[in-house]
């Protein structure tokens, strides 16, 4: 199963197997609206020649999501959809809101 005690997060919305430290193989998962989503398995053999960065990156864009790399992205605590960090209040609460949240988080304060 991929969950936070099973993933560490790479870049972006991009999250990597905590198997990558002791076997060199897992799965490359992207967070997408509080799930975690499988791209790809990778395994020993794909590393031989590449460093995981590189697998990373490759995986992605056959992907068509090359900006889920991109580190400006925030994920709202109370829907868990993941925004541009400009659609994501992080200062004025103790909790990541998104403007579509921040009404409805307003009224339950």
């Amino acid at each position: 199963m991929n969950n936070y005690n099973t993933l560490d997060h790479h870049e972006g919305m991009v999250w990597i197997s905590k198997l990558f430290k002791t076997e060199n193989r897992g799965n490359i998962c992207v967070l997408l609206n509080g799930e975690f989503q499988v791209l790809a398995y990778v395994s020993p053999d794909m590393l031989e020649t590449r460093d995981l960065d590189t697998v990373v990156a490759d995986i992605v864009a056959a992907n068509g999501t090359s900006y889920k790399l991109q580190t400006n992205l925030i994920t709202c605590s109370i829907c868990g959809i993941t925004y541009d960090e400009t659609l994501v209040n992080i200062v004025d609460y103790p909790d990541d809101v998104c403007k579509h949240c921040e009404k409805n988080y307003l009224d339950e304060q």
